[in-house]
């Protein structure tokens, strides 16, 4: 499985915007950083979704 270690801005339980910042990978595994950050994004809309 792939992971990195990332920063972010924003706020994860409000509207708006989040952005983040990679730092680096954590693992050895081969992944797809824009794919990654992308369903992060989908998962948080999701759950903001839900508790609104």
């Amino acid at each position: 499985m792939a992971a990195w270690l990332v920063v972010s801005e924003g706020s994860y339980d409000e509207d708006g915007v989040v952005t983040l910042l990679m730092v680096r990978p954590i693992t050895n595994w081969k992944g797809d950083w824009t794919d990654a950050e992308r369903r992060w994004h989908e998962f948080r809309a999701r759950k903001l979704k839900k508790s609104g």
